[in-house]
Parts: structure tokens; sequence; C-alpha cells
């Protein structure tokens, strides 16, 4: 089994930890700057932006004629791609992949859950059998649940007094199309890469062997945080995993290689725009936190947008209530998504 609680470890990583917030700031600039070696700002911006806010693009077709064609065939032929994920055979999938990956099993068990759709696993070490973890999916959305995919650590790994183990219990929710009498749950690709990347955060908590509660899991250095989890999510791109996890609902058949081959040369159509996006959230947030006195948090929302995305805001909103992560525990951490 692969310990990556020890791939995490405070010390090793502890060299690499950025120490003061100048070379945060230093950071979130050098990614701008690369973003922008073959664009400008308001060019990456309005690429970025094409999946989102069609009517903002159809403003400036002329300027992206081609990439804005080029575009809607591939909204087209994504939905049409991944309209026979079945939600099982991407979870069974998942599983067997980072089974051997990692040197475990997933055995799923009966024990108390807090609703009857979630599930429950038993994370053995593959090798000799001995119990690593418990794990839940909550997977399919409900009244008064959360509505946004998460991990949730609920029991944390540690050494006990008496030299023995507490095994971590973690939970991944989401909030994916429930399977019904006739149709199973069918994924989009953006969803499939979701779960993969949560997952990377439940096997951070389940595979770590740390003596401390204060040091197990998700509790590094913050601007690593979420390095697993995007690292699993890269796998969500690999030809034989998606071969692996797709199945079409009626045929039985996994994706064709030419739709493969299409979604990865799209792959990173956008991207200048989507780390711009992100590049904005963490020079907001890092704003925010550094700021000598409270400062007008919507104006330096609309500021920053402006100077960053070159995109307009509709008046008399306040964005930032909706930016959760900075009163979630990333303040003065969002940048590590950049990573």
């Amino acid at each position: 089994m692969v310990n990556l609680g020890r791939i995490t470890d405070q010390t090793t990583y502890g060299t690499c930890r950025r120490n003061t917030l100048d070379n945060d700031f230093t950071f979130i600039g050098a990614i701008l700057q690369c973003g922008g070696a073959t664009m400008d700002t308001t060019q990456a911006a309005a690429t970025g932006t094409l999946l989102h806010q069609l009517a903002i693009v159809l403003a400036v077709d002329q300027f992206l004629d081609g990439a804005f064609r080029c575009c809607i065939i591939f909204i087209f032929c994504f939905h049409r791609a991944l309209s026979g994920d079945s939600g099982q055979v991407v979870i069974d999938g998942m599983l067997e992949i980072f089974g051997n990956v990692f040197g475990i099993t997933f055995e799923p068990v009966n024990i108390p859950t807090w609703h009857p759709d979630v599930k429950a696993f038993l994370i053995k070490d593959k090798p000799s059998g001995a119990p690593v973890a418990y794990f839940y999916m909550d997977l399919y959305p409900r009244e008064g649940k959360y509505k946004h995919a998460a991990c949730f650590g609920l029991v944390e790994g540690e050494e006990k007094e008496d030299g023995t183990y507490q095994m971590p219990f973690v939970a991944i929710v989401a909030n994916l199309n429930k399977p019904s009498k006739d149709t199973p749950s069918l994924l989009k690709h953006g969803e499939v890469e979701t779960l993969f990347h949560e997952f990377g955060h439940v096997l951070h908590n389940a595979l770590t062997k740390s003596k401390y509660k204060a040091f197990s899991g998700t509790s590094v250095s913050w601007d690593f945080v979420e390095a697993p989890s995007q690292m699993l999510e890269r796998w969500a791109w690999n030809p034989m995993v998606l071969k692996k996890i797709s199945k079409h609902y009626k045929t039985g058949e996994p994706l064709p290689d030419d739709i493969i081959a299409r979604m990865l040369k799209a792959k990173n159509f956008g991207s200048g725009g989507a780390y711009l996006r992100q590049n904005f959230f963490a020079q907001y947030d890092m704003t925010l936190h550094t700021a000598p006195k409270t400062p007008d948090t919507t104006k330096v929302y609309f500021d920053l947008t402006k100077k960053i995305r070159a995109l307009p805001l509709t008046k008399n909103t306040y964005p930032q209530a909706a930016f959760g992560h900075i009163m979630g525990g990333y303040d003065a951490g969002y940048y590590g998504y950049l990573w």
C-alpha cells in the first residue's frame, strides 16, 4: 500500500512550502504571465468563457470565429459522447484503477449510514488483507443536502495511547444524477473529473499514517492540500481509463477511439480563461487577507475582475458572497488550486 501520509509529510514538504505572502503573490503573478504568453488578458478571458458565457463570445465572434465554431462542435460531441456513461461503471472502474495503483481493495460493508443512498466501503491493504480505513459514498442529491462536491474527514487517523492505530473514516459527497428504474446514473465528463478529484482527497485521508491527528490526512501545509486531488483528476483524461470507465447504457460499448481523440484535442480549449479565473480568485483572496484595513470587498472584486479577467459584472450585485472558500478554510490559501 502506498502511504500518502508519508508522501505529504510535513518535514519533507517543508522545504517546498511558501514562507511569505509576497512569495504567494509572485507565484500567482508568474501563472498570469504564463497564461498570457500567447494572448493578452482580454483575449484569454474571452476564450476561457466560451463554454459559460456564449453571449459575450457572440459579441466577439469575428475575433474568435474559428475557435467559436470549434466550441459549438465540441459541446455537441461532448454531450453525445458521454451520454452513455453509467455512474456505476465509472465508480467500479475508478475503484479498480486506484486499487491497483495504491495496492488496496475496496470491500462493500453493511455498517450504519445517515441515508439509504449512502454506500460504505472498507479499504484493505491488498497484500496483507489488513484493514486500512472506512469510506462512505454519498453521491446523489436530496432535500437539505450539501449542494456541491467535497470530501469530509469524519474520523482522523492517529496513533492511540495503547499503540494501536485509529483507522480513518472519510466521506465523499456529490450530487450526481440518481439512477432511475429505466436509466442508470449518466455522467458528463466534468462530473467524472470531479469524482476523481474528490476521490484523491478520500485517499489522502484514508491512506495516512500519522502519529498525531493534527498532521493526519489533509492536515498538511495548506498550499499542498489540493495536490493529491488534482493528481488523480488527471487520470480522467487518460485514454485507457476513459475506455475502462465508459459504457453506453444501451449498447454496452465504451467511448469510441475517435471521440476520445477529439476530447483530448479539445482538452485545453479555453484553459487560458480557466486559469485567469483561478488567478483572480487567488489574488482576490490574498488581497483581502493582506489589506492593512478592512477593504470594500465588492469594489475589490469588481476592480480585480476587470483587471485580470476583463469581464463586465452586473451592477448592484455581491458576487463575493458566493465565494465560500475564503470563509471555509482556504483563506489566504486559495492559490493552492493553481498547482
